[in-house]
């Protein structure tokens, strides 16, 4: 079991999700590891991960996240990355059980959109992710 899967059982344990959200959670990692092309051991998938799972229980508890700031979406929507943005965030949110609420959704696509570019910069550098 990787590091990532024992993220996931420790959430789980701690009843932040249950089952369906345990599957959400790795099916939102394999998604990024194919279409983002980083690694299970990558800190910042461990982080939307363990968003996602908080989200998820916020969202059962009927609790919102204050929104994000509407300049940060914007400059997200704005990025040349976007339209890959867009289909990541399109198939993690089709793949999921759990239906999240907008706000919540948006700050998943602003931590794909900051995955995505930091991915995309260190190849562009030659560096290995």
């Amino acid at each position: 079991m990787d590091a990532l899967s024992e993220r996931i059982d420790i959430l789980r344990g701690a009843g932040l999700i249950d089952g369906s959200g345990a599957r959400d959670l790795e099916r939102i990692a394999d998604t990024l590891v194919a279409e983002c092309a980083v690694s299970r051991d990558d800190a910042r998938l461990a982080a939307l991960v363990t968003h996602v799972a908080a989200a998820i229980d916020r969202a059962r508890r009927g609790e919102s996240v204050p929104p994000l700031s509407s300049d940060l979406v914007d400059e997200v929507r704005a990025s040349a990355l976007y339209p890959s943005i867009r289909h990541i965030g399109d198939v993690v949110f089709s793949s999921m059980e759990n239906e999240l609420p907008s706000d919540e959704r948006d700050f998943v696509i602003v931590h794909i959109g900051g995955l995505l570019t930091s991915v995309r910069a260190k190849t562009e550098r030659g560096e290995v992710s």
